[in-house]
């Protein structure tokens, strides 16, 4: 198709952004999830996708990052989930049932964005998990 890839220093400063996010809070919702929920692999999934969409937010636009950068390969998504593995000791498995549930999430947005832009009524929102909104700004 000729799409030119996604720079390596756009994942990189998401990256670095998304663990600084995960250290100011994010890290203990996500412990409580496995240790509490029945299905812990939606619930990180959740808070992936919320993080994803705050960062997108704040943060692509200011600085002119390729918002590819989050779900491309080895992109952020890729990245956070194999730090989570690494600093939670967490199997590959589980990591990939997180990144489906993001990916169905994203989904359901972007489809919700277009049925809006036609002026269709909103079905559902993404659920809030408690601990991103008061992580602070970047």
């Amino acid at each position: 198709m000729g799409d030119k890839p996604v720079p390596d220093t756009d994942v990189e400063l998401l990256v670095r952004s998304g663990i600084k996010l995960l250290g100011q809070g994010g890290l203990g919702v996500i412990k409580q999830a496995l240790d509490t929920s029945q299905d812990p692999a939606q619930v990180v999934g959740q808070f992936m996708a919320q993080l994803i969409m705050k960062m997108g937010e704040e943060i692509v636009g200011q600085l002119q990052l390729d918002p590819r950068a989050f779900l491309a390969k080895g992109g952020f998504l890729e990245e956070m989930l194999d730090y989570l593995e690494q600093k939670l000791m967490l199997p590959p498995e589980f990591s990939e049932q997180v990144y489906a549930e993001v990916v169905e999430i994203v989904k359901a947005v972007v489809m919700q964005g277009d049925e809006q832009m036609a002026g269709a009524a909103p079905e559902q929102q993404v659920p809030q998990q408690p601990g991103l909104q008061g992580m602070g700004g970047m």
